[in-house]
């Protein structure tokens, strides 16, 4: 069935990780705690699903469980990224931290707008996989992304990106201009802030 669906330009891939994890010497808390993180990737290509052609819609949802690590070890880097998201600190947590469009008119030049999971911008197969979030290879934020980013950065902030493709393909050469909004979480649209800033005059954009 879902070999089907993906024919027909539905996906819908699940991933789970667990950990187990204690500090063995040192640090604030020496006793073990389990959690873990569940991630959810929903996309439907408009073209195969028969609607209009160079669509592509993506819906990304978290959820986290348990107690990690993090606030034991006496560190200041996280040692697992896997348990900051989707929102760090709070146990228990479902949100979509990803909702974006993306058109694109020729195959030159697309747009993409929405909610952008940035984490996962950076494909860096040595360093953090797929998702950029501690799933697979290392756990440690460090290894994971540039935590100076983080600072500039929200998570999940509101997007509006153009991409052009100067020879068609991605894999050769690929420009990407857009504007961020400078508030981003995984729990809320972001619409609230954006308003609020503009209402107040107060600039609510970063120009990537």
């Amino acid at each position: 069935m879902r070999n089907e669906l993906a024919k027909k330009g539905i996906t819908l891939d699940l991933s789970l990780t667990q950990t187990e994890m204690g500090v063995v010497h040192g640090g604030r808390d020496s006793r073990w705690n389990d959690g873990g993180r569940a991630d959810f990737l929903f996309s439907l290509d408009t073209g195969k699903a028969g609607l209009w052609s160079g669509g592509l819609l993506t819906v990304e949802g978290e959820y986290n469980y348990g107690h990690g690590a993090n606030l034991k070890t006496g560190s200041l880097m996280p040692v697992n990224s896997n348990e900051l998201f989707p929102v760090p600190g709070h146990s228990g947590n479902f949100a979509l931290p990803a909702i974006t469009y993306t058109q694109f008119f020729s195959r030159y030049f697309g747009v993409v707008l929405g909610k952008i999971d940035v984490m996962a911008s950076d494909q860096n197969e040595f360093a953090h996989g797929a998702y950029g979030k501690g799933d697979t290879n290392f756990m440690n934020l460090g290894l994971n992304v540039n935590p100076v980013t983080l600072f500039t950065t929200p998570y999940t902030p509101l997007a509006a990106v153009a991409i052009i493709l100067p020879t068609g393909d991605p894999k050769e050469a690929a420009l990407e201009f857009g504007a961020l909004s400078s508030n981003g979480q995984a729990n809320t649209s972001g619409f609230d802030e954006l308003t609020a800033a503009f209402g107040e005059q107060v600039p609510a954009w970063i120009i990537a």
